[in-house]
């Protein structure tokens, strides 16, 4: 449970860097849209024959002082063109750091596993005991982990956009929005129960035992196993 919650901390926290990150680069690319617009107008100006001749009408007629200021433009001509060039080469490289830094988005609610896992799922008794057996942890059975209640059987229900609901046996389950990651659908879960001790974080995966594909639910370290619910 620690180590889901801390996950998701994490999760936030990353997006959030991120968030300032692409701020940031948005701000380094229009400043050299800036200095671009600002040194291609500086440069109209200078081009301009009436602002050349003007120019050369107010300065003194000294050939060593024309050719000073002749050989001097240039010289910042290509200064200003060179920072341009700089800051622009800059700004691609942060770009294309920043990308390969993002990791991938959680999936969101309209990609595939929410579609193959949506339906009604009911929990294999049978599958489960055999399982919770062989592993050999604490619990080795169903009536073990939920008292009698659990005779009554359990449902999960996923909804096409993530929306989860569950119960189990007596006084086990609750409801919330699943986020997909990986290869797993987590959700944290509101109990129906106020005093349940329950997970508040479940995890469901798909898995495919003989043939035959099972929702595999992660509750305090066992696996659980539900079959799709069919047609009465």
């Amino acid at each position: 449970m620690t180590t889901n919650r801390e996950r998701q901390k994490r999760k936030r926290d990353s997006r959030i860097f991120h968030t300032m990150l692409l701020i940031f680069i948005v701000f380094a690319i229009l400043a050299v849209v800036v200095v671009g617009l600002r040194w291609m107008t500086g440069s109209g100006r200078n081009d301009n024959p009436a602002s050349i001749a003007g120019t050369e009408l107010s300065q003194p007629m000294d050939d060593s002082s024309s050719e000073s200021t002749e050989n001097s433009q240039p010289s910042s001509n290509n200064t200003q063109s060179e920072s341009v060039g700089t800051d622009t080469q800059e700004a691609l490289d942060t770009t294309q750091l920043s990308n390969e830094s993002i990791p991938a988005a959680v999936t969101t609610a309209t990609d595939g596993l929410f579609a193959q896992a949506a339906g009604t799922w009911t929990l294999d008794g049978q599958v489960t005991n055999a399982h919770l057996e062989e592993s050999g942890k604490e619990y080795h059975s169903l009536q073990e982990m939920f008292g009698t209640g659990s005779g009554y059987g359990g449902e999960v229900t996923i909804q096409p956009d993530g929306a989860i609901t569950y119960y189990i046996g007596i006084g086990n389950g609750g409801t919330g929005q699943g986020e997909i990651l990986g290869d797993e659908i987590s959700v944290l879960i509101t109990p129906y129960e106020p005093h349940s001790d329950e997970e508040e974080i479940r995890t469901f995966h798909l898995e495919t035992v003989e043939e035959k594909q099972y929702l595999v639910m992660d509750f305090s370290g066992e696996k659980l196993y539900w079959g799709r619910k069919t047609a009465e």
